[in-house]
Protein backbone atom coordinates (compact mmCIF):
# COMPACT_ATOMS: atom_id res chain seq x y z
CA UNK A 1 0.00 0.00 0.00
CA UNK A 2 2.81 2.42 0.98
CA UNK A 3 4.78 1.61 -2.20
CA UNK A 4 1.73 2.40 -4.34
CA UNK A 5 1.19 5.72 -2.53
CA UNK A 6 4.88 6.56 -3.05
CA UNK A 7 4.58 5.84 -6.77
CA UNK A 8 1.55 8.16 -7.04
CA UNK A 9 3.42 11.08 -5.51
CA UNK A 10 6.41 10.26 -7.71
CA UNK A 11 4.16 10.60 -10.77
CA UNK A 12 3.02 14.00 -9.48
CA UNK A 13 6.59 15.21 -9.23
CA UNK A 14 7.37 13.85 -12.70
CA UNK A 15 4.42 15.73 -14.20
CA UNK A 16 5.47 18.94 -12.48
CA UNK A 17 9.01 18.55 -13.79
CA UNK A 18 7.78 17.74 -17.33
CA UNK A 19 5.45 20.75 -17.41
CA UNK A 20 8.15 23.04 -16.13
CA UNK A 21 10.61 21.77 -18.73
CA UNK A 22 8.12 22.30 -21.56
CA UNK A 23 7.41 25.86 -20.51
CA UNK A 24 11.15 26.61 -20.28
CA UNK A 25 12.45 25.13 -23.52
CA UNK A 26 9.56 25.80 -25.90
CA UNK A 27 9.71 29.50 -25.12
CA UNK A 28 6.99 32.10 -25.07
CA UNK A 29 4.35 33.09 -22.54
CA UNK A 30 1.66 31.04 -24.26
CA UNK A 31 3.72 27.86 -24.02
CA UNK A 32 4.44 28.61 -20.37
CA UNK A 33 0.72 29.01 -19.63
CA UNK A 34 -0.11 25.75 -21.41
CA UNK A 35 2.63 23.95 -19.50
CA UNK A 36 1.37 25.32 -16.18
CA UNK A 37 -2.19 24.25 -17.02
CA UNK A 38 -0.98 20.76 -17.88
CA UNK A 39 0.86 20.58 -14.59
CA UNK A 40 -2.24 21.62 -12.62
CA UNK A 41 -4.46 19.13 -14.42
CA UNK A 42 -1.94 16.36 -13.88
CA UNK A 43 -1.62 17.20 -10.20
CA UNK A 44 -5.38 17.28 -9.69
CA UNK A 45 -5.81 13.94 -11.46
CA UNK A 46 -3.04 12.33 -9.45
CA UNK A 47 -4.40 13.70 -6.15
CA UNK A 48 -7.89 12.42 -6.92
CA UNK A 49 -6.45 9.00 -7.71
CA UNK A 50 -4.45 9.04 -4.49
CA UNK A 51 -7.56 9.98 -2.46
CA UNK A 52 -9.57 7.18 -4.04
CA UNK A 53 -6.78 4.70 -3.38
CA UNK A 54 -6.46 5.70 0.28
CA UNK A 55 -10.24 5.59 0.68
CA UNK A 56 -10.32 2.08 -0.75
CA UNK A 57 -7.58 1.02 1.67
CA UNK A 58 -9.56 2.45 4.59
CA UNK A 59 -12.68 0.54 3.54
CA UNK A 60 -10.67 -2.66 3.16
CA UNK A 61 -9.08 -2.33 6.60
CA UNK A 62 -12.44 -1.46 8.13
CA UNK A 63 -13.96 -4.56 6.52
CA UNK A 64 -11.18 -6.70 7.97
CA UNK A 65 -11.83 -5.28 11.44
CA UNK A 66 -15.56 -5.97 11.06
CA UNK A 67 -14.86 -9.56 10.05
CA UNK A 68 -12.76 -9.98 13.18
CA UNK A 69 -15.56 -8.53 15.33
CA UNK A 70 -18.14 -10.84 13.73
CA UNK A 71 -16.27 -13.97 14.75
CA UNK A 72 -18.10 -15.87 17.51
CA UNK A 73 -16.60 -15.15 20.89
CA UNK A 74 -16.16 -17.87 23.45
CA UNK A 75 -18.49 -17.47 26.42
CA UNK A 76 -18.24 -19.06 29.81
CA UNK A 77 -21.01 -20.91 31.61
CA UNK A 78 -24.07 -19.07 32.92
CA UNK A 79 -23.87 -18.88 36.72
CA UNK A 80 -26.34 -17.53 39.26
CA UNK A 81 -26.63 -17.74 43.04
CA UNK A 82 -30.25 -18.40 44.03
CA UNK A 83 -31.70 -17.94 47.48
CA UNK A 84 -33.68 -20.87 48.89
CA UNK A 85 -33.31 -24.39 50.16
CA UNK A 86 -31.42 -26.91 48.09
CA UNK A 87 -34.56 -29.05 47.59
CA UNK A 88 -36.61 -26.02 46.57
CA UNK A 89 -34.08 -24.98 43.95
CA UNK A 90 -33.75 -28.55 42.67
CA UNK A 91 -37.53 -28.79 42.19
CA UNK A 92 -37.48 -25.54 40.22
CA UNK A 93 -34.75 -27.00 37.99
CA UNK A 94 -36.83 -30.13 37.38
CA UNK A 95 -39.81 -28.02 36.30
CA UNK A 96 -37.67 -25.82 34.05
CA UNK A 97 -36.24 -28.87 32.25
CA UNK A 98 -39.57 -30.69 31.91
CA UNK A 99 -39.44 -30.40 28.11
CA UNK A 100 -35.85 -31.61 27.74
CA UNK A 101 -34.65 -35.21 27.27
CA UNK A 102 -32.73 -36.07 30.44
CA UNK A 103 -29.99 -38.69 30.75
CA UNK A 104 -28.50 -37.76 34.17
CA UNK A 105 -30.64 -36.54 37.07
CA UNK A 106 -28.73 -36.91 40.33
CA UNK A 107 -30.11 -35.00 43.33
CA UNK A 108 -27.36 -36.09 45.72
CA UNK A 109 -24.53 -34.90 43.47
CA UNK A 110 -26.46 -31.90 42.17
CA UNK A 111 -25.97 -32.83 38.52
CA UNK A 112 -28.52 -32.75 35.72
CA UNK A 113 -27.55 -33.41 32.13
CA UNK A 114 -29.69 -33.61 29.03
CA UNK A 115 -29.45 -36.20 26.33
CA UNK A 116 -28.18 -35.05 22.94
CA UNK A 117 -30.53 -32.35 21.66
CA UNK A 118 -30.90 -32.07 17.89
CA UNK A 119 -33.39 -31.57 15.10
CA UNK A 120 -36.80 -30.31 16.22
CA UNK A 121 -35.70 -30.33 19.88
CA UNK A 122 -33.15 -27.57 19.33
CA UNK A 123 -34.00 -24.36 21.18
CA UNK A 124 -34.33 -21.31 18.93
CA UNK A 125 -34.48 -17.72 20.18
CA UNK A 126 -37.70 -15.83 19.32
CA UNK A 127 -35.87 -13.37 17.06
CA UNK A 128 -34.05 -16.09 15.07
CA UNK A 129 -35.79 -16.80 11.77
CA UNK A 130 -33.56 -19.42 10.19
CA UNK A 131 -33.42 -22.91 11.77
CA UNK A 132 -30.19 -24.48 12.92
CA UNK A 133 -28.36 -26.76 10.45
CA UNK A 134 -29.12 -30.47 10.61
CA UNK A 135 -25.61 -31.27 11.90
CA UNK A 136 -26.08 -28.97 14.92
CA UNK A 137 -26.52 -30.71 18.28
CA UNK A 138 -25.70 -30.05 21.90
CA UNK A 139 -25.89 -31.18 25.54
CA UNK A 140 -26.80 -28.99 28.52
CA UNK A 141 -25.20 -29.67 31.88
CA UNK A 142 -26.47 -28.20 35.16
CA UNK A 143 -24.54 -28.27 38.43
CA UNK A 144 -25.95 -27.15 41.77
CA UNK A 145 -23.69 -26.39 44.75
CA UNK A 146 -25.30 -25.86 48.14
CA UNK A 147 -24.16 -22.93 50.28
CA UNK A 148 -25.17 -19.74 52.07
CA UNK A 149 -25.41 -16.18 50.81
CA UNK A 150 -25.88 -13.21 53.17
CA UNK A 151 -26.75 -15.59 55.97
CA UNK A 152 -29.50 -17.35 53.99
CA UNK A 153 -29.74 -20.78 52.44
CA UNK A 154 -28.74 -20.63 48.81
CA UNK A 155 -27.23 -22.59 45.95
CA UNK A 156 -25.03 -21.73 43.01
CA UNK A 157 -26.55 -22.94 39.76
CA UNK A 158 -24.24 -23.35 36.76
CA UNK A 159 -25.60 -24.04 33.27
CA UNK A 160 -23.20 -25.14 30.51
CA UNK A 161 -24.16 -25.74 26.89
CA UNK A 162 -21.74 -27.88 24.87
CA UNK A 163 -22.41 -27.50 21.16
CA UNK A 164 -21.00 -29.80 18.48
CA UNK A 165 -21.23 -29.80 14.69
CA UNK A 166 -20.21 -32.48 12.23
CA UNK A 167 -18.85 -30.94 9.04
CA UNK A 168 -19.40 -34.05 6.94
CA UNK A 169 -20.09 -37.77 7.29
CA UNK A 170 -16.42 -38.69 7.71
CA UNK A 171 -15.44 -35.90 10.09
CA UNK A 172 -15.51 -36.01 13.86
CA UNK A 173 -17.66 -33.59 15.83
CA UNK A 174 -16.20 -30.12 16.29
CA UNK A 175 -17.11 -28.07 19.35
CA UNK A 176 -18.34 -24.54 18.80
CA UNK A 177 -19.17 -21.68 21.14
CA UNK A 178 -22.62 -20.88 22.51
CA UNK A 179 -24.21 -17.44 22.37
CA UNK A 180 -25.33 -17.95 25.97
CA UNK A 181 -29.01 -17.15 25.30
CA UNK A 182 -30.49 -20.54 26.15
CA UNK A 183 -28.43 -20.78 29.33
CA UNK A 184 -29.62 -17.34 30.49
CA UNK A 185 -33.17 -18.27 29.55
CA UNK A 186 -32.99 -21.41 31.68
CA UNK A 187 -31.65 -19.52 34.69
CA UNK A 188 -34.49 -17.02 34.33
CA UNK A 189 -37.00 -19.88 34.10
CA UNK A 190 -35.59 -21.53 37.24
CA UNK A 191 -35.84 -18.23 39.12
CA UNK A 192 -39.45 -17.81 37.95
CA UNK A 193 -40.34 -21.32 39.12
CA UNK A 194 -38.94 -20.46 42.55
CA UNK A 195 -41.05 -17.32 42.72
CA UNK A 196 -44.19 -19.17 41.63
CA UNK A 197 -43.71 -21.89 44.26
CA UNK A 198 -43.19 -19.30 47.00
CA UNK A 199 -46.26 -17.33 45.92
CA UNK A 200 -48.39 -20.48 45.93
CA UNK A 201 -47.06 -21.44 49.36
CA UNK A 202 -47.90 -18.01 50.78
CA UNK A 203 -51.37 -18.11 49.25
CA UNK A 204 -51.97 -21.56 50.73
CA UNK A 205 -50.82 -20.45 54.18
CA UNK A 206 -53.12 -17.42 54.05
CA UNK A 207 -56.05 -19.60 53.02
CA UNK A 208 -55.58 -21.73 56.16
CA UNK A 209 -55.84 -18.72 58.51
Amino acid sequence: MFRTTHSIFKNILNKIATGAARSTFTGGAKAARVGAANVLVGCATALVGCALFLGGCALFLGGCATMEDDKPKLRGPAIQVMTGSYDEIWRAIQKSFAGYPIQINNLDQGILETDVIKGAQVWVAPFEKSPRPSNYHYVINVRVVKGRSKGKESAQVTVVKRISMQRDFFSADEETSSDGLEEKSLLYRIERELQIERSLRKAFEKSKN
